[in-house]
Protein backbone atom coordinates (compact mmCIF):
# COMPACT_ATOMS: atom_id res chain seq x y z
CA UNK A 1 0.00 0.00 0.00
CA UNK A 2 1.48 3.38 -0.86
CA UNK A 3 2.09 6.35 1.74
CA UNK A 4 -0.31 8.16 -0.59
CA UNK A 5 -2.90 5.46 -0.01
CA UNK A 6 -2.22 5.45 3.60
CA UNK A 7 -3.20 9.29 4.21
CA UNK A 8 -6.62 8.85 2.47
CA UNK A 9 -7.83 5.01 5.25
CA UNK A 10 -5.99 7.19 8.49
CA UNK A 11 -4.76 7.92 12.26
CA UNK A 12 -2.56 7.56 15.27
CA UNK A 13 -3.25 8.83 17.99
CA UNK A 14 -5.97 10.42 20.99
CA UNK A 15 -6.19 12.29 24.14
CA UNK A 16 -9.29 11.41 25.64
CA UNK A 17 -9.88 14.94 27.31
CA UNK A 18 -11.97 15.42 23.94
CA UNK A 19 -13.36 13.50 21.59
CA UNK A 20 -10.96 14.65 18.99
CA UNK A 21 -7.44 14.76 19.02
CA UNK A 22 -6.34 17.55 21.83
CA UNK A 23 -4.19 18.31 23.52
CA UNK A 24 -5.02 19.53 27.79
CA UNK A 25 -2.81 22.61 29.69
CA UNK A 26 -1.75 23.69 33.12
CA UNK A 27 -1.55 26.38 34.65
CA UNK A 28 2.06 26.77 34.67
CA UNK A 29 3.32 24.83 31.79
CA UNK A 30 1.80 22.35 28.46
CA UNK A 31 3.07 19.25 28.01
CA UNK A 32 3.43 17.03 24.94
CA UNK A 33 3.12 13.53 24.73
CA UNK A 34 3.72 12.11 21.48
CA UNK A 35 3.47 8.64 19.15
CA UNK A 36 6.56 7.41 17.70
CA UNK A 37 5.39 4.61 16.01
CA UNK A 38 8.87 2.94 16.05
CA UNK A 39 8.91 -0.30 14.19
CA UNK A 40 11.55 -3.48 14.24
CA UNK A 41 13.11 -1.67 17.32
CA UNK A 42 11.07 -0.76 20.34
CA UNK A 43 8.25 1.89 19.67
CA UNK A 44 8.20 4.91 22.07
CA UNK A 45 6.67 7.63 23.23
CA UNK A 46 8.25 10.92 24.44
CA UNK A 47 7.11 13.70 26.79
CA UNK A 48 7.99 17.64 26.09
CA UNK A 49 7.54 20.30 28.23
CA UNK A 50 6.79 23.79 26.93
CA UNK A 51 9.17 26.34 28.57
CA UNK A 52 8.35 29.85 28.09
CA UNK A 53 11.51 31.58 26.14
CA UNK A 54 12.52 28.19 24.88
CA UNK A 55 9.56 26.51 23.38
CA UNK A 56 9.21 22.50 23.66
CA UNK A 57 11.64 20.52 25.37
CA UNK A 58 12.49 17.15 25.71
CA UNK A 59 12.12 15.95 29.17
CA UNK A 60 15.34 13.64 29.04
CA UNK A 61 17.41 12.88 32.43
CA UNK A 62 19.70 15.95 31.47
CA UNK A 63 16.72 18.04 30.55
CA UNK A 64 15.51 21.43 32.57
CA UNK A 65 12.07 19.75 32.54
CA UNK A 66 10.34 19.71 35.87
CA UNK A 67 9.84 18.08 38.31
CA UNK A 68 13.22 15.32 37.98
CA UNK A 69 10.32 12.36 38.35
CA UNK A 70 9.16 13.23 34.43
CA UNK A 71 12.63 13.54 33.09
CA UNK A 72 13.12 9.75 31.63
CA UNK A 73 12.09 10.34 27.91
CA UNK A 74 11.83 8.82 25.61
CA UNK A 75 9.61 5.91 27.20
CA UNK A 76 9.05 1.91 25.81
CA UNK A 77 5.26 1.10 25.45
CA UNK A 78 5.70 -2.37 26.93
CA UNK A 79 9.08 -3.76 26.41
CA UNK A 80 9.40 -5.46 22.22
CA UNK A 81 6.59 -3.54 21.00
CA UNK A 82 6.40 -2.69 17.78
CA UNK A 83 4.64 -0.02 16.29
CA UNK A 84 3.78 0.20 12.25
CA UNK A 85 6.30 2.95 11.38
CA UNK A 86 3.81 5.27 9.81
CA UNK A 87 0.22 4.17 9.54
CA UNK A 88 -2.84 6.35 10.03
CA UNK A 89 -3.15 9.80 10.65
CA UNK A 90 -6.94 9.53 11.28
CA UNK A 91 -6.46 6.70 13.93
CA UNK A 92 -6.23 7.86 17.52
CA UNK A 93 -3.42 5.62 18.45
CA UNK A 94 -2.94 6.89 21.60
CA UNK A 95 -5.53 7.50 24.85
CA UNK A 96 -4.34 9.63 28.55
CA UNK A 97 -7.24 9.42 31.01
CA UNK A 98 -7.82 12.31 32.93
CA UNK A 99 -8.82 10.65 36.26
CA UNK A 100 -5.78 8.58 36.57
CA UNK A 101 -3.35 9.59 34.40
CA UNK A 102 -3.22 6.39 32.36
CA UNK A 103 -1.55 6.50 29.02
CA UNK A 104 -2.59 3.80 26.63
CA UNK A 105 -0.80 3.27 23.22
CA UNK A 106 -1.55 1.23 20.36
CA UNK A 107 1.47 -1.24 19.69
CA UNK A 108 0.04 -2.07 16.13
CA UNK A 109 2.93 -3.71 15.07
CA UNK A 110 2.94 -6.61 17.85
CA UNK A 111 -1.06 -6.07 18.10
CA UNK A 112 -0.49 -5.19 22.16
CA UNK A 113 -1.69 -1.97 23.80
CA UNK A 114 0.80 -0.65 25.90
CA UNK A 115 -0.25 1.26 29.32
CA UNK A 116 1.33 2.93 32.41
CA UNK A 117 0.11 5.63 34.87
CA UNK A 118 2.19 8.88 35.37
CA UNK A 119 4.94 9.39 35.63
CA UNK A 120 5.13 6.54 32.61
CA UNK A 121 8.16 4.78 33.92
CA UNK A 122 7.08 1.55 34.31
CA UNK A 123 4.91 0.00 31.40
CA UNK A 124 2.81 -3.01 30.89
CA UNK A 125 1.15 -4.90 27.86
CA UNK A 126 -1.97 -6.02 26.99
CA UNK A 127 -2.94 -8.41 24.24
CA UNK A 128 -5.90 -10.05 24.80
CA UNK A 129 -7.86 -10.75 21.27
CA UNK A 130 -6.41 -7.91 19.59
CA UNK A 131 -5.58 -7.95 15.82
CA UNK A 132 -4.38 -5.00 14.40
CA UNK A 133 -4.53 -3.85 10.46
CA UNK A 134 -0.94 -4.58 8.79
CA UNK A 135 -1.25 -0.96 7.39
CA UNK A 136 -2.74 1.80 9.14
CA UNK A 137 -3.00 0.57 12.71
CA UNK A 138 -6.08 0.82 15.25
CA UNK A 139 -6.86 3.41 17.42
CA UNK A 140 -8.18 3.89 21.07
CA UNK A 141 -10.71 5.89 22.83
CA UNK A 142 -11.24 6.89 26.43
CA UNK A 143 -14.43 6.92 28.42
CA UNK A 144 -12.98 8.62 31.61
CA UNK A 145 -15.92 8.72 34.12
CA UNK A 146 -16.00 4.92 33.87
CA UNK A 147 -12.36 4.05 33.56
CA UNK A 148 -13.62 1.89 30.25
CA UNK A 149 -11.29 1.91 27.47
CA UNK A 150 -12.41 1.31 23.45
CA UNK A 151 -10.31 -0.20 21.31
CA UNK A 152 -10.48 0.13 17.47
CA UNK A 153 -9.62 -3.53 15.68
CA UNK A 154 -9.35 -2.78 12.29
CA UNK A 155 -8.65 -6.01 11.06
CA UNK A 156 -11.78 -8.03 12.03
CA UNK A 157 -12.16 -9.34 8.29
CA UNK A 158 -13.14 -6.74 5.96
CA UNK A 159 -14.22 -4.62 8.79
CA UNK A 160 -13.64 -3.11 11.99
CA UNK A 161 -14.59 -4.00 15.22
CA UNK A 162 -14.80 -2.21 18.78
CA UNK A 163 -13.84 -4.03 22.14
CA UNK A 164 -14.44 -2.16 25.04
CA UNK A 165 -12.28 -2.91 28.28
CA UNK A 166 -11.95 -1.89 31.97
CA UNK A 167 -8.95 -0.66 33.34
CA UNK A 168 -8.63 0.15 37.22
CA UNK A 169 -6.94 2.73 39.31
CA UNK A 170 -3.68 1.62 38.40
CA UNK A 171 -4.15 1.78 34.82
CA UNK A 172 -3.72 -2.20 34.33
CA UNK A 173 -6.35 -3.44 31.78
CA UNK A 174 -7.16 -6.84 31.22
CA UNK A 175 -8.77 -8.12 34.50
CA UNK A 176 -12.46 -8.48 32.70
CA UNK A 177 -10.88 -9.11 29.17
CA UNK A 178 -13.13 -7.84 26.32
CA UNK A 179 -16.18 -7.30 27.96
CA UNK A 180 -17.81 -6.79 24.20
CA UNK A 181 -16.94 -6.40 20.60
CA UNK A 182 -19.34 -5.34 17.67
CA UNK A 183 -18.42 -4.86 13.90
CA UNK A 184 -18.84 -1.36 12.38
CA UNK A 185 -20.38 -2.74 9.86
CA UNK A 186 -18.89 0.24 7.33
CA UNK A 187 -15.84 -1.16 6.58
CA UNK A 188 -12.26 -0.96 8.86
CA UNK A 189 -13.11 2.48 11.23
CA UNK A 190 -10.86 5.63 11.15
CA UNK A 191 -11.30 8.48 13.46
CA UNK A 192 -13.43 7.17 17.06
CA UNK A 193 -14.82 8.93 19.62
CA UNK A 194 -17.04 8.62 22.93
CA UNK A 195 -19.48 10.66 24.19
CA UNK A 196 -18.94 12.47 27.01
CA UNK A 197 -21.26 10.88 29.24
CA UNK A 198 -19.75 7.42 28.13
CA UNK A 199 -23.08 6.26 26.54
CA UNK A 200 -22.32 6.05 22.55
CA UNK A 201 -19.18 5.57 20.36
CA UNK A 202 -18.61 6.93 17.08
CA UNK A 203 -16.42 5.98 14.33
CA UNK A 204 -15.74 7.35 10.78
CA UNK A 205 -15.88 4.53 8.38
CA UNK A 206 -13.42 3.39 5.49
CA UNK A 207 -16.38 3.23 3.08
CA UNK A 208 -17.54 6.27 3.54
CA UNK A 209 -19.98 5.95 5.92
CA UNK A 210 -20.15 6.58 9.68
CA UNK A 211 -21.37 4.33 12.97
CA UNK A 212 -22.65 4.65 16.24
CA UNK A 213 -22.92 2.11 18.98
CA UNK A 214 -24.53 2.13 22.36
CA UNK A 215 -21.88 1.08 25.58
CA UNK A 216 -24.38 -0.39 27.90
CA UNK A 217 -23.66 -3.24 26.52
CA UNK A 218 -21.94 -2.10 23.35
CA UNK A 219 -24.02 -2.42 20.31
CA UNK A 220 -24.56 -1.14 16.96
CA UNK A 221 -27.68 1.55 17.13
CA UNK A 222 -30.24 0.84 14.51
CA UNK A 223 -29.92 2.38 11.28
CA UNK A 224 -26.02 2.09 12.05
CA UNK A 225 -24.30 2.46 9.98
CA UNK A 226 -25.09 5.79 8.58
CA UNK A 227 -24.13 7.30 5.15
CA UNK A 228 -22.84 10.53 5.12
CA UNK A 229 -23.47 13.42 2.53
CA UNK A 230 -19.83 14.29 2.16
CA UNK A 231 -19.14 10.93 0.74
CA UNK A 232 -22.10 10.53 -1.12
CA UNK A 233 -22.02 14.20 -2.85
CA UNK A 234 -18.54 14.86 -3.49
CA UNK A 235 -16.60 11.34 -2.81
CA UNK A 236 -15.17 12.38 0.69
CA UNK A 237 -14.12 10.02 3.06
CA UNK A 238 -15.16 10.97 7.14
CA UNK A 239 -11.75 10.37 9.38
CA UNK A 240 -11.48 12.43 12.17
CA UNK A 241 -14.41 13.08 14.70
CA UNK A 242 -15.33 15.04 17.86
CA UNK A 243 -18.36 15.69 19.64
CA UNK A 244 -19.72 19.08 20.73
CA UNK A 245 -21.62 20.62 23.56
CA UNK A 246 -24.84 20.53 21.98
CA UNK A 247 -25.16 16.96 21.54
CA UNK A 248 -23.86 16.25 17.92
CA UNK A 249 -21.18 14.43 16.49
CA UNK A 250 -18.98 16.18 13.84
CA UNK A 251 -16.99 14.30 11.14
CA UNK A 252 -13.64 16.05 8.86
CA UNK A 253 -14.18 14.45 5.06
CA UNK A 254 -10.96 13.90 3.50
CA UNK A 255 -10.65 14.90 -0.48
CA UNK A 256 -11.03 17.34 -2.75
CA UNK A 257 -9.21 20.67 -2.35
CA UNK A 258 -11.67 21.99 0.34
CA UNK A 259 -12.74 21.60 3.92
CA UNK A 260 -15.85 18.92 4.32
CA UNK A 261 -17.50 18.49 7.68
CA UNK A 262 -20.34 16.04 7.76
CA UNK A 263 -22.48 16.40 11.32
CA UNK A 264 -25.23 14.26 13.06
CA UNK A 265 -27.83 14.63 15.69
CA UNK A 266 -27.53 11.87 18.82
CA UNK A 267 -30.30 11.45 20.94
CA UNK A 268 -30.05 9.54 24.30
CA UNK A 269 -30.44 5.96 22.73
CA UNK A 270 -27.21 7.46 20.42
CA UNK A 271 -29.54 6.76 17.26
CA UNK A 272 -27.91 9.82 14.40
CA UNK A 273 -30.16 12.12 12.51
CA UNK A 274 -30.27 15.20 10.58
CA UNK A 275 -26.62 14.85 8.72
CA UNK A 276 -25.69 18.45 8.16
CA UNK A 277 -23.03 19.19 5.54
CA UNK A 278 -20.88 21.76 6.06
CA UNK A 279 -18.74 23.03 2.78
CA UNK A 280 -17.11 22.97 0.33
CA UNK A 281 -15.28 25.34 2.89
CA UNK A 282 -12.46 27.36 1.27
CA UNK A 283 -11.23 29.01 4.11
CA UNK A 284 -9.70 32.87 4.07
CA UNK A 285 -6.09 33.49 2.84
CA UNK A 286 -3.45 32.39 0.25
CA UNK A 287 -3.01 29.03 1.66
CA UNK A 288 -5.02 26.38 0.26
CA UNK A 289 -6.39 23.54 2.59
CA UNK A 290 -7.00 20.15 1.14
CA UNK A 291 -5.88 16.82 2.58
CA UNK A 292 -7.66 17.59 5.32
CA UNK A 293 -7.78 14.42 7.42
CA UNK A 294 -7.05 15.67 11.01
CA UNK A 295 -8.73 18.34 13.41
CA UNK A 296 -8.89 19.12 17.03
CA UNK A 297 -12.10 21.08 18.32
CA UNK A 298 -12.02 23.16 21.54
CA UNK A 299 -14.66 21.86 23.88
CA UNK A 300 -17.08 24.93 25.51
CA UNK A 301 -19.69 25.23 27.43
CA UNK A 302 -22.37 26.48 25.50
CA UNK A 303 -21.96 28.76 22.48
CA UNK A 304 -19.69 28.40 19.45
CA UNK A 305 -16.48 26.53 19.80
CA UNK A 306 -13.28 27.08 17.65
CA UNK A 307 -12.22 23.82 15.14
CA UNK A 308 -8.26 23.70 14.00
CA UNK A 309 -7.96 21.34 10.42
CA UNK A 310 -5.38 21.01 9.36
CA UNK A 311 -4.56 20.10 5.53
CA UNK A 312 -2.49 16.89 5.26
CA UNK A 313 -2.26 17.02 1.67
CA UNK A 314 -1.61 21.06 1.56
CA UNK A 315 1.00 21.93 4.55
CA UNK A 316 -1.35 23.89 5.95
CA UNK A 317 -4.10 24.88 8.88
CA UNK A 318 -7.40 26.10 9.04
CA UNK A 319 -8.90 28.31 11.83
CA UNK A 320 -13.20 27.27 11.47
CA UNK A 321 -15.88 27.40 13.99
CA UNK A 322 -18.52 24.85 15.04
CA UNK A 323 -21.77 27.26 15.24
CA UNK A 324 -24.27 24.88 16.72
CA UNK A 325 -26.47 22.79 14.96
CA UNK A 326 -24.55 20.97 12.90
CA UNK A 327 -22.87 23.74 11.21
CA UNK A 328 -19.25 24.67 10.64
CA UNK A 329 -17.96 27.73 8.68
CA UNK A 330 -14.76 29.07 8.25
CA UNK A 331 -13.65 31.60 10.86
CA UNK A 332 -13.87 34.76 8.12
CA UNK A 333 -11.71 37.35 11.04
CA UNK A 334 -8.71 34.57 10.54
CA UNK A 335 -6.74 33.34 7.90
CA UNK A 336 -5.15 30.38 6.70
CA UNK A 337 -1.87 29.55 8.39
CA UNK A 338 1.00 27.38 6.16
CA UNK A 339 3.02 24.93 8.30
CA UNK A 340 6.92 25.86 8.33
CA UNK A 341 9.52 23.17 6.46
CA UNK A 342 6.24 21.51 5.07
CA UNK A 343 7.68 19.68 1.66
CA UNK A 344 11.43 20.09 2.55
CA UNK A 345 12.24 18.76 5.95
CA UNK A 346 8.65 17.34 6.83
CA UNK A 347 6.37 15.43 4.61
CA UNK A 348 2.92 14.98 5.85
CA UNK A 349 1.33 16.90 8.80
CA UNK A 350 -0.46 15.02 10.98
CA UNK A 351 -2.70 15.68 14.41
CA UNK A 352 -3.06 18.58 15.58
CA UNK A 353 -3.83 19.74 19.32
CA UNK A 354 -4.85 22.98 20.93
CA UNK A 355 -3.06 24.38 24.35
CA UNK A 356 -3.79 27.37 26.08
CA UNK A 357 -2.02 28.26 29.04
CA UNK A 358 -1.82 31.93 31.32
CA UNK A 359 1.63 31.07 31.66
CA UNK A 360 2.77 30.31 28.22
CA UNK A 361 0.31 31.82 25.62
CA UNK A 362 -2.19 30.02 23.25
CA UNK A 363 -1.65 27.67 20.00
CA UNK A 364 -1.91 25.15 18.11
CA UNK A 365 1.12 22.28 17.78
CA UNK A 366 1.34 19.89 14.98
CA UNK A 367 3.16 16.62 14.55
CA UNK A 368 5.04 16.74 11.42
CA UNK A 369 5.47 13.31 9.76
CA UNK A 370 9.12 12.66 7.67
CA UNK A 371 9.45 9.75 5.34
CA UNK A 372 12.38 10.90 3.87
CA UNK A 373 14.56 9.16 6.28
CA UNK A 374 15.32 12.12 8.50
CA UNK A 375 13.61 12.75 11.88
CA UNK A 376 10.23 14.11 11.99
CA UNK A 377 8.91 17.44 13.66
CA UNK A 378 6.58 19.43 15.79
CA UNK A 379 5.58 22.26 14.58
CA UNK A 380 2.46 24.47 14.62
CA UNK A 381 1.12 27.80 15.28
CA UNK A 382 0.04 30.81 18.05
CA UNK A 383 -3.63 31.81 18.07
CA UNK A 384 -4.93 34.89 19.57
CA UNK A 385 -8.02 35.51 22.10
CA UNK A 386 -10.64 35.34 18.83
CA UNK A 387 -8.98 32.06 17.75
CA UNK A 388 -6.74 33.26 14.35
CA UNK A 389 -3.23 32.24 13.70
CA UNK A 390 -0.73 35.04 14.72
CA UNK A 391 2.65 33.39 14.19
CA UNK A 392 4.24 30.08 13.82
CA UNK A 393 5.63 27.80 16.20
CA UNK A 394 9.65 27.12 15.85
CA UNK A 395 9.62 23.38 14.80
CA UNK A 396 11.35 20.90 17.33
CA UNK A 397 12.96 17.68 16.03
CA UNK A 398 11.09 14.93 17.10
CA UNK A 399 14.34 12.78 18.02
CA UNK A 400 12.96 9.68 18.95
CA UNK A 401 10.87 8.84 15.65
CA UNK A 402 10.98 9.60 11.81
CA UNK A 403 7.21 8.68 11.70
CA UNK A 404 5.44 11.32 14.33
CA UNK A 405 1.66 11.36 13.36
CA UNK A 406 -0.06 12.25 16.32
CA UNK A 407 0.44 14.16 19.93
CA UNK A 408 -1.70 14.96 22.99
CA UNK A 409 -0.70 16.37 26.49
CA UNK A 410 -1.54 15.68 30.12
CA UNK A 411 -2.00 18.48 32.44
CA UNK A 412 0.27 16.69 35.08
CA UNK A 413 2.51 13.84 34.26
CA UNK A 414 3.77 14.17 37.40
CA UNK A 415 1.67 12.08 39.25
Amino acid sequence: MTRLLRLFLMTVLVLSLSGAIAIAAHAQSIYVVTDNDNASAQNTTSLYQYISGTGLVECTPSSSCTPTSIKHSPFKTGSGQDGLGGGSFGLPGVGIATTDKCAFVVNAGTNSIGYSKAPFSTWGVYTAGITFNPSLGGSVAIDNAHSVLYINDTAFGSEGSIEQVKFNADCVIGQLSIIASNPTHGGIAHGMVVSPDGACVFTANADGSVSSFTTKPLGATSGSPYASLGYSNYGSVPISAATTNDNWVVFDDMGGTSELFDAYAYNSSCVLSSDTLSGPINPSGSEAIYGSSTFTLVPAASGPEHIYTVGTLSGSMAADTYMGGGVVVSNSACTNQALAGWGSNFDYPGADAYAASSATGTGVVVAEGSFMGTASFIGGAKVSSSGCFTATIPQLVGNESFNLLSLVTVANPSE
